[in-house]
C-alpha cells in the first residue's frame, strides 16, 4: 500500500463499511429473511449488522496497533484506520518518520513502539473510538424502530430476563424501556 498521496480517511471509512460493513448487513439481512420479516425490517437489519460489524472492525484495527507486542499491521503497512488518519494528520519530522518506518516492514519491537507513539500523539486512538462509537450509535438507534416484540417485553431494564424455563440474569437482554 501507498502512503504517499493515496489512501485517506475517507477511504479507510469507506472499506471498513464495505467490507467489513457488508459481510454483517448481508448475514443480518439473511437471518431477518429467513425469519420472515418485512423489508424494512430486514433493512434495518441489515443497517445493525453493517454497523456492528464495522465497529467491530474499528475495534479490532484499534487492538493490532496497541494491543500486540508485534502488530502486524504495523510490521505490514497494512493502512487501517488508526494509521492513515496518523499518516494524514502528523507533520514534518513525525510524519517522515512514521512513513520510513512503516515503510521499512519492519518487526523490531522498539521501532512498534515508537511507531505506536507517533501514531498516539496524532489523535488517532481517539478518533478510531469515535468512529467505533459512531457506529455503535447507528447500530442503537436503528435497533430502536425494531419492534422486538415478544422478546422485548421478556426484558428487564436490570438485564435480567424472563422465559419459558424461569428467570434469567445477566445477558445481552435488548430491553426497550431503558
Amino acid at each position: 500500500a501507498s502512503l504517499e498521496g493515496g489512501t485517506t480517511v475517507v477511504d479507510c471509512e469507506h472499506i471498513v463499511e464495505l467490507k467489513t460493513g457488508s459481510t454483517g448487513a448481508l448475514t443480518a439481512r439473511l437471518g431477518a429473511e429467513l425469519a420472515g420479516l418485512s423489508e424494512d425490517e430486514r433493512e434495518r437489519w441489515a443497517q445493525i449488522g453493517s454497523s456492528i460489524y464495522s465497529a467491530m472492525q474499528v475495534a479490532s484495527d484499534i487492538n493490532d496497533v496497541w494491543g500486540k507486542p508485534l502488530s502486524p499491521d504495523l510490521a505490514n503497512c497494512i493502512l487501517t484506520l488508526p494509521i492513515v488518519y496518523a499518516c494524514r494528520t502528523l507533520e514534518g519530522k513525525e510524519q517522515a518518520r512514521l512513513h520510513q518506518l512503516l515503510c521499512s516492514r519492519t518487526s523490531d519491537p522498539s521501532h512498534h513502539q515508537e511507531m505506536r507513539a507517533l501514531i498516539s500523539a496524532s489523535g488517532a486512538l481517539r478518533y478510531s473510538l469515535l468512529r467505533a462509537e459512531v457506529y455503535r450509535q447507528r447500530a442503537i438507534s436503528a435497533l430502536s424502530k425494531l419492534d422486538l416484540q415478544p422478546a422485548g417485553a421478556l426484558c428487564r431494564s436490570d438485564g435480567t430476563y424472563a422465559s419459558q424455563w424461569g428467570e434469567r440474569s445477566a445477558g445481552p437482554c435488548l430491553a426497550r424501556n431503558r
